[in-house]
């Protein structure tokens, strides 16, 4: 009995702790996405403001 509470209780904290990592995970790659995108962002600007410096 004892042990099968054990074991309840370690799936439980792996299953909190997997869906906590998977969380900050996520946001992680949101986190990267925007910066992704806000880079490619500052180079498109960059370009356009090149090409009306050029001419």
């Amino acid at each position: 009995m004892v042990l099968s509470n054990i074991i309840t209780a370690g799936l439980q904290l792996f299953l909190g702790s997997a869906s906590i990592i998977a969380m900050l995970s996520n946001s992680l790659l949101i986190g990267l996405g925007f910066m992704y995108a806000f880079v490619l962002f500052n180079v498109y600007i960059s370009k356009k403001s090149q090409v009306i410096h050029n001419k």
